[in-house]
């Protein structure tokens, strides 16, 4: 047979390949969505929004490894899943306490709130531990998201409990999905984040003002 014959077939198929109208690879499966809880970093929030007020100082939250790390979770009849693939755009632990910071400067009788290890020296000091974060579903049942913390304010000079604040929220998901998902997880988490903010705002200003009389009291 004449190899000529196959001249134009070769011909052709090396003109579709320099092109690049031909793959000879998969496609790449999409990406998977990511969502934001905060868009901006906890060294962003820590600016001073009082001129007078308490330092608090800040620790990322406590909790299960699996609520606070990049993935949305999904409860279903309490086997955990995760959310078709979707994940936050950072660790939740990050961004939750981003969001504290920005909504504790925000608050009358704080004047900033700081990361523990950013050198600031505190007058108090915030814990907290987040016991639920998820989407819970229950056969029969609509979905939910939840969030669930509980907060310590902390003398900075001792460690001595001041107050304690423990918040619940959940927001129901109007319908499936990633995107509905992360938006009512993030909508709870600011709601009970708000909440805690405020919490500490004012027992920590009565804290300062407190210990101001102590220390101006004759002894």
């Amino acid at each position: 047979m004449d190899a000529r014959r196959f001249l134009p077939v070769t011909a052709v198929a090396a003109s579709l390949l320099a092109s690049g109208c031909v793959s000879l690879l998969p496609k790449p499966p999409p990406p998977s969505p990511l969502y934001a809880l905060a868009h901006f970093q906890p060294e962003a929030a820590l600016g001073a929004a009082n001129s007078e007020g308490a330092i608090i100082g800040l620790q990322a939250p406590e909790g299960p490894a699996a609520m606070l790390g990049d993935d949305l979770v999904w409860r279903r009849d309490q086997r955990v899943a995760f959310v078709e693939g979707a994940a936050w755009s950072g660790p939740a632990r990050v961004q939750l306490v981003a969001l504290l910071a920005d909504a504790l400067r925000r608050r009358p009788g704080v004047r900033a709130a700081a990361l523990t290890n950013e050198g600031a020296r505190p007058d108090v000091q915030l814990r907290w531990t987040v016991d639920a974060f998820e989407v819970q579903e229950d056969t029969g049942s609509a979905p939910v998201a939840h969030f669930v913390a509980s907060a310590f304010l902390l003398d900075a000079r001792n460690r001595a409990l001041i107050s304690t604040k423990r918040v619940g929220i959940s927001m129901p998901l109007a319908k499936r999905g990633s995107a509905e998902a992360a938006r009512a997880l993030r909508d709870a988490a600011q709601s009970g984040i708000n909440e805690i903010a405020g919490w500490a705002g004012s027992e920590s200003q009565a804290f300062i003002q407190k210990t101001a009389s102590k220390a101006a009291a004759p002894g």
